[in-house]
This record gives structure tokens, sequence and C-alpha cells, in this order.
């Protein structure tokens, strides 16, 4: 035994006595509630405390729902100090609370051409169409460089790699943490690729390489990487042609090229635009909670919810690929029946005194997590 525990690379964390030095811990969840930033919806946040650090989000999106410009919605909400409010028309501050340095991993877009404009379309609330064909106003024109001041002052940081392997996501999100502190990280999106292959093949010695066993080895190993750089990950991921065909197929079973993708996640969705049956299945909820010829493009299904605090959800919206703007229309459970909002808890807004506690409390765990 003796042997054993002095080559064991087991911290004093994954072993323990239970009640062991633990008289601190509920007064921290007092000081410091494990409630995370905000996402494009509130009613997400409300099921799911938040994005979390330590947190590895699995979202699986159809093609033309925006896997790249929710992921870059999700960097301008964490990051940018203000934004466009799209109900005040104005910039207003940041109503999210305290901003993080960010990280987005691309695999497609061109991070110049394409993920700039987009970020600006973002924080202007102005039509990416608009920014790119110069068909913008003047008011637009001057939200347009206000945006960009913005996005020069804001923690954003964008790599691109399509031929990545763990390794290359290890040192990526270590050096932006490292130099940058940064919070998130945004990949966009994940795939088998050749580089993923042959490091899986490295790892078993060349036994027999199956899809389903690389793309699991890569969920355990992004979760690995949230957890040991305190970040929270989001990955987006395709969808199956299943999934394209039937329509109750929400669920890990959607997910292109293996459901073990979301094995280790701690929450797990499917994104697609709401199908006939679906819309005829909530229609008496779309008459009752929506304005004459307003229904909802797209729904957020929740099967996965691990230390949320609700269970499967589905949730509809409207979503402005133009210039992001997502607005939350109305969530049911598993069976299209209504949720009442008020019964999913409510994520309040960190006090300055609240947001100073839980900084203290993060600073000192990355120390720690710097010094082991």
């Amino acid at each position: 035994v003796d042997i054993k525990q002095k080559y064991s690379l087991k911290s004093d964390e994954d072993v323990r006595k239970s009640g062991d030095n633990i008289d601190e811990l509920l007064e921290s969840f007092k000081l410091a509630p494990e409630l995370g930033w905000r996402s494009e919806s509130q009613y997400l946040d409300n099921a799911t405390r938040g994005c979390r650090r330590g947190m590895f989000v699995v979202e699986s999106k159809d093609s033309g729902t925006g896997k790249s410009r929710l992921g870059v919605l999700q960097l301008c909400l964490l990051s940018c100090e203000t934004l466009w409010n799209h109900y005040e028309k104005a910039f207003t501050p940041n109503p999210y609370g305290e901003t993080v340095p960010t990280l987005y991993i691309g695999t497609e877009m061109d991070l110049r051409k394409e993920i700039e404009p987009i970020i600006w379309a973002t924080i202007s609330g102005v039509e990416e169409h608009k920014i790119k064909t110069h068909t913008y106003t003047e008011e637009e024109e001057q939200r347009i460089l206000k945006a960009i001041e913005i996005s020069k002052e804001s923690f954003i940081f964008l790599e691109n790699e399509p031929n990545y392997d763990v390794e290359f996501l290890y040192t990526m999100v270590e050096e932006h943490v490292i130099n940058h502190n940064i919070g998130a990280v945004v990949i966009d999106y994940i795939e088998t690729t050749p580089a993923l292959i042959g490091e899986y093949a490295r790892l078993t010695r060349g036994m027999g390489i199956d899809e389903h066993q690389v793309l699991f080895n890569l969920s355990v190993e992004l979760k690995n990487i949230a957890n040991r750089f305190n970040v929270y990950v989001k990955a987006y991921t395709q969808i199956s042609d299943n999934a394209r065909r039937s329509w109750d197929i929400r669920d890990s079973g959607a997910i292109k090229g293996s459901k073990s993708l979301q094995m280790k996640a701690d929450l797990a969705m499917v994104t697609m635009r709401p199908t006939e049956q679906e819309l005829k299945l909530v229609e008496p909820i779309i008459q009752a909670n929506c304005i004459e010829g307003v229904e909802p493009n797209i729904v957020i299904n929740v099967y996965k919810n691990r230390g949320g605090t609700y269970g499967q959800v589905r949730i509809f919206a409207l979503q402005n690929l133009g210039n992001m703007k997502f607005t939350d229309l109305f969530v049911t459970d598993w069976n299209y029946k209504q949720i009442d909002p008020s019964v999913l808890p409510k994520l309040h807004l960190k006090s300055p005194e609240l947001r100073q506690a839980q900084k203290q409390q993060l600073v000192t765990e990355e120390e720690i997590g710097m010094k082991n």
C-alpha cells in the first residue's frame, strides 16, 4: 500500500475522507455561490447555473444555425465591457457581470475577414451583411466604429487550427491562461482530425483505432482541460444525418461522429430549427406567449444537465444571425409541456462585494493550480 501511495499521481482532492477539512466549505458557498457567467439565453442560465469555471459543454448545432456566430456572441458577452442594447437603442455597460478574457479556437473561418466582422456586428447590433456590403447608415457607421474600439479594448483572443490534436488544445489553453488569464474557451468545432487519429494511434501503440474511441478520448481531455486550468470550455459539434431526418432525435444520437463526445460533458444540448411537428405541438404556447406573427426559429434541447437546477428542457427562442440578437420566448419540458419561467431559479447579477469575493477566491485557486 505504501508503495502504491508513493507513486500515485492523484492529488489530495482525488482521495479523501468525507468530513475532513470542510469547516469553511459551506461559508465559501455563501461568499461565492457557484454561479457562472451568462450565455445567450437567460432561461438556459437559470436551468444550468450559468457558464461556470471547470465546466465542459457540448452543443450540437445544425448547419446554418450559427455555431460560429453564437460562439462569438458568447465571447462578447463574457469579454466586452460595453454592448449595444437592442431595447434601449444605445450602448450600455455589459449587464452580465464582471468580464473575463476569452479564447476562440476555430477550424474553418478566416479570423480577420470573417470572425472580426461578426464581432463588430455583435457589439454594435448592426447586421453583418450591411458591414460587409457597406450599406449601413451614418448612425450605424458610428456604432460600428465604436464597436471596433470596444473590440480593441476587449480581451478576446483568436486562434485557428483545422488539424488540431489534444496536445495543441492543451498548449493553447495553457499559454493563454498564463499570459492572458483567460476564463473561457470556445472551440468551433470538434470533429475527428488526422492529427487526433495519429495522436491516439501513438497513445494506443497502433491498436485498432475507432472514431468513437478517438472522440471519447477527446471528450475526456477537454474535461481535463476545464478542470486543470479552471476554465469554462464550450465545444460545438455538427449534427448527424439521423437527427436531420428524425425530429425526435434531440439527444446524444444527434452528435455527428460519436455520441461518446458528451460522455464527460457537464452540459450537453442539441440546437436546431423547430420542425413543423414541434411547432404544431407548441402552437397553443406560441399563441399565448408571442405577439402575432412571431414564432421561434431555434430550439435549444438540453438533454444533459449535470449540476444544474433543472433537468431536461427545451428552450424556444428567436435569434438573428445578422447581429446575433437572441430572445428567449418560452421553455418546455421534454414532452413539450410549458414550464412557468418562475419555476426556474433566477441567477441574479452579482453585487460588487460578491464579485470581489469570487475574484479573490479565483486568484487563490489559480495560484495554487500553477504551483501544482
